[in-house]
C-alpha cells in the first residue's frame, strides 16, 4: 500500500506530464503536498480544489505551491454544492471556512431545540435548495436507525457509523460489548477507536485476532482508502465503560478518557 508521500508523488508526476491546468484532491494528500519532499515547483495547475472535509488554515499553504488558486466546497450528496471558499492568498482561509451559500441555497443554523442560533454560536447546518434530491423511500414505509448523527466518524472526508464497527465486532465469541468512538486526527481529521470489554473467564484474545476478523468481514481491502472505514486503527480493552443513570454507555466521557 502506497503511503499518502508516495502518492502525491505519484500525482504530482502525472500533474506535470499531463500539463493538466485544474485537480480535484483528497483533503488530506494536499497536506502532503505542501512537504518540501514533494516537487511541484513547475507545476502548471491554475486552481486545485477539495471537498468532503474539514480543513484547517494550514491546507491553504498550497496555494502559489501546488496553484495558484484554491477552492473549498461543501456539499452533501443529495444536495450537491452548498458553500464554497476560494482564495489566492493563504491567509485568507479561516480555519474549515467553506465561505457563502451558492446560488439557489439557503442556509439556518439551529440550536438542539430547533431555534435559530445567533452568529458565531455553534448549531447544526439546516439547507433549503432549489435542486435537492428527493428523499430515501423505503418500499413500506418503515424507519431504520442505524445510529446517532453525532457518532458519525469522519475519516479523511468519509462518514462511517460506530455500529457497524460495534456490529462486526460484538459478533467475536470473545467480546462482551463494543463501543466505537471518533479520535482526532492531524490528517485524517478523525479515526476510528474501538473500546472492548472481553467476556470473563479468562479470555485471551488479542487485538491481532479480533483485527483478522475484522479484515475477514470487511468488504475493503487493504489497499483501499476505504480501509479504515471497516477495520479502526485504534483499539483499547476496557473492563467497564461509564454509564448514564438509565444505564446507557456515556459515549462524551468515554471519548474524554483518551
Amino acid at each position: 500500500m502506497r503511503t499518502a508521500r508516495q502518492f502525491a508523488k505519484l500525482t504530482a508526476n502525472v500533474i506535470e506530464k499531463e500539463n493538466c491546468t485544474f485537480a480535484g484532491m483528497y483533503g488530506p494528500s494536499l497536506l502532503v503536498f505542501s512537504d518540501d519532499e514533494v516537487k511541484c515547483s513547475s507545476f502548471p495547475l491554475k486552481c486545485v480544489t477539495t471537498a468532503g472535509f474539514p480543513l484547517s488554515k494550514t491546507y491553504a499553504n498550497v496555494v502559489g505551491k501546488v496553484a495558484r488558486r484554491f477552492i473549498n466546497v461543501y456539499g452533501t450528496t443529495e444536495l450537491g454544492s452548498i458553500c464554497y471558499k476560494e482564495i489566492e492568498r493563504p491567509e485568507d482561509f479561516e480555519d474549515y471556512s467553506v465561505g457563502f451559500p451558492v446560488r439557489g441555497i439557503e442556509i439556518t443554523v439551529i440550536d438542539q431545540d430547533g431555534k435559530l442560533c445567533q452568529r458565531n454560536v455553534i448549531g447544526e447546518i439546516n439547507v433549503r435548495s432549489s435542486v435537492r434530491f428527493l428523499g430515501y423511500v423505503t418500499s413500506d414505509g418503515q424507519v431504520v436507525v442505524s445510529g446517532r448523527l453525532s457518532d458519525v466518524i469522519i475519516i479523511g472526508g468519509k462518514k462511517m457509523s460506530p455500529v457497524h464497527l460495534a456490529n462486526v465486532l460484538s459478533a467475536h465469541p470473545d467480546i462482551l460489548d463494543v463501543e466505537g468512538i471518533a479520535i482526532e486526527d492531524k490528517v485524517m481529521f478523525q479515526e476510528a477507536c474501538v473500546c472492548l470489554i472481553k467476556k470473563p473467564a479468562g479470555s485471551t484474545v488479542t487485538w491481532d485476532d479480533l483485527e483478522a476478523f475484522t479484515v475477514d468481514k470487511s468488504i475493503a481491502k487493504k489497499e483501499s482508502i476505504l480501509f479504515r472505514l471497516f477495520v479502526p486503527k485504534y483499539h483499547v480493552f476496557m473492563d467497564s465503560f461509564p454509564r448514564t443513570m438509565s444505564g446507557k454507555v456515556e459515549k462524551k466521557q468515554l471519548t474524554r478518557t483518551f
